[in-house]
């Protein structure tokens, strides 16, 4: 898979995921990310059966490893948040930041 590019990676998955979903993920992407990726799109012919896993394999593994790291970072940010503020302070904190927060999706 070494042959494909993270924008022809991109164009993989986004064609997977049909055109609605991809549709709101050009929504949050620069002017130049969705030209470079319409351009990369209209130039594909053909993805192959073994492309297309070896692609989603990766993507998998890779949200697995965001995942881990997320959660190391909740943790984390609940430590230092007690050693720093007390349990309740923390606690109360933390509840803000929590997975359905809106400052979660900026990561």
């Amino acid at each position: 898979m070494s042959n494909l590019t993270g924008t022809d990676k991109s164009v993989i998955l986004l064609m997977t995921i049909g055109e609605d979903r991809a549709a709101e993920v050009f929504k949050h992407l620069s002017q130049r990310e969705v030209q470079t990726l319409s351009a990369a799109m209209a130039n594909v012919t053909q993805i192959s059966n073994k492309q297309l896993t070896d692609v989603l394999a990766e993507f998998e593994q890779e949200a697995e490893q965001f995942a881990a790291l997320n959660i190391n970072a909740n943790d984390y940010l609940r430590s230092v948040l007690v050693k720093a503020l007390g349990e309740e302070r923390a606690a109360s904190l933390a509840g803000r930041y929590s997975r359905n927060s809106r400052y979660r999706q900026r990561y």
